[in-house]
């Protein structure tokens, strides 16, 4: 039902053309009596006019939102001269209660956007397996299969069940199940259990499939609606493997990185590994809170008791409000017991939040003016590349040197000041890059202050000044030299 080309880069739903949002951004669904009232807003191209077309859905999609699921209604909105307008539509129809309202924009040219988002909470849901395809050794007994409610838990939500036979044959291999899940209002997990039939006889991999149905309701099942199984032999030596994970660190407190470890297949038999947490550039420690700690180092034992093939281990990631590099740690698997292990390490990444803060002076002589001072003098620019006088000189060196501030960075603990560093664009766009001859908080703030040299070739006239470090720039700002 769409046509065109998309109106938003589907990597960055946040930007388009001009830098503004091109999908519509919907406030407000009220649903009284025989009409729906839809409120919201489009920030797109200046002076145009956009059909918006409005579709009901009982599942939120990931990571907007909207799937076009049924139409519901359309509109028709002319933009200001800014792009920016604010929308009232009324759909002569009432929303049913489990259902939510998403939205594309398309332009005169039959360019349509990205759906708009969606609240989940509003919404019902609908039921899927988490993978397509599952593997157990027929020693398990029981396999446990798990079926997920995804995008909404509002009310009741019912789907079927049934086992059908590939190479696995019903009443040799497996026992034949059939059924109906119920999940009630706010319940997103329920499990399904298949009898695994164990036999003495040495035999190839088999399978069979279970699969989701709802004849009445096709929107109460998700995406993958059936789940090849794999009986494998009992003879069949299951493998552990460590999985990645991210996180963004936040800026206090702790927050999990969940690293999975998962066995290859489900087993009768009990299997247990050791684990441990090690420094890759990200720095463990006993305790978040301590400089230069970037997550809470763990280690231990996972025991997968039979039947069961997938364990989370939490790590706690720090948070701060320093810009960094994403850092990375890992998660080690060792002295396996009842198992193998194909993949040991597991990669936890903390993905950074925070940018340098180069402070600015709020009226300053010029643009972007930086807060800068002469760190002997305690004058505000333009500076003379050479100001030192001979009594506090270090040796020949007589060159100024500046004090900036910034907000957000630290360094860890071992760093030297030079791992900050100062950008310098002179005014004939020569660029020069000073490491920090010292680095330090300033008392009583949430400052930090950076003393650097001044390039005895820099020329006079404004000179564009960048903070970097841990891979991070600040924003920009200028100083003055003075000829």
């Amino acid at each position: 039902f769409m046509t065109g080309t998309s109106l938003n880069d589907p990597g960055d739903a946040d930007t388009g053309p001009n830098n503004q949002q091109n999908f519509p951004i919907i406030t407000t669904v009220i649903s009284s009596g025989s009409s729906t009232t839809i409120q919201g807003s489009l920030n797109s191209t200046p002076n145009t006019t956009f059909d918006l077309d409005f579709y009901s859905n009982a599942s939120v999609d990931s990571p907007l939102g909207g799937e076009g699921a049924l139409f519901f209604g359309t509109g028709s909105l002319p933009t200001a001269g800014s792009g920016n307008v604010a929308f009232t539509v009324v759909i002569p129809k009432a929303l049913p209660a489990g259902r939510v309202i998403t939205a594309t924009a398309t332009d005169p040219n039959g360019n349509t956007s990205l759906f708009s988002a969606a609240d989940a909470s509003a919404a019902t849901g609908a039921a899927q397996f988490p993978f397509n395809s599952f593997f157990v050794i027929e020693d398990v007994g029981m396999a446990t299969l798990t079926v997920q409610r995804t995008g909404g838990s509002l009310g009741n939500l019912t789907v079927d069940y049934e086992t059908s036979d590939g190479t696995a044959i019903a009443g040799q291999d497996y026992t034949a199940t059939s059924g109906t899940l119920t999940f009630a209002n706010g319940e997103t997990s329920k499990t399904i259990q298949v009898p695994i039939l164990d036999d003495a006889t040495t035999e190839p991999d088999e399978t069979f499939t279970l699969s989701l149905k709802n004849a009445a309701n096709i929107e109460a099942i998700g995406a993958p609606a059936s789940m090849v199984i794999t009986i494998q032999d009992r003879i069949t030596v299951p493998a552990l493997l460590a999985f990645n994970a991210s996180v963004t660190e936040g800026n206090s407190g702790t927050t999990d990185a969940r690293l999975e470890v998962r066995l290859s297949a489900a087993t009768g038999r009990t299997v247990s590994v050791n684990y441990a947490t090690v420094n890759f550039n990200a720095h463990g420690g006993a305790a978040c809170g301590t400089q230069g700690v970037d997550y809470e180092s763990t280690s231990g034992t996972i025991t997968f008791q039979p039947g069961t093939f997938s364990t989370i281990i939490p790590v706690k990631v720090c948070g701060d409000t320093s810009a960094e590099a994403n850092e990375t740690f890992a998660l080690s698997l060792s002295g396996v017991s009842n198992a193998t292990i194909a993949n040991d390490t597991g990669v936890g990444v903390i993905l950074n939040d925070d940018v340098i803060e180069l402070i600015l002076e709020e009226m300053g002589p010029g643009v972007n003016q930086a807060a800068a001072l002469d760190a002997l003098l305690a004058l505000r620019d333009p500076f003379r590349v050479v100001t030192v006088p001979e009594l506090f000189a270090n040796g020949t060196d007589r060159n100024t040197r500046v004090v900036l501030f910034v907000r957000n960075l630290q360094l860890n603990p071992g760093e030297a000041s030079g791992a900050v560093s100062v950008r310098l664009i002179a005014s004939n766009n020569q660029v020069f890059d000073v490491f920090a001859e010292d680095f330090r908080a300033v008392p009583n703030t949430d400052l930090m202050q950076i003393v650097f040299r001044l390039p005895s070739n820099i020329p006079a006239g404004t000179c564009t000044v960048i903070v970097r470090s841990h891979t991070r720039a600040s924003n920009m700002g200028t100083i003055r030299i003075a000829p």
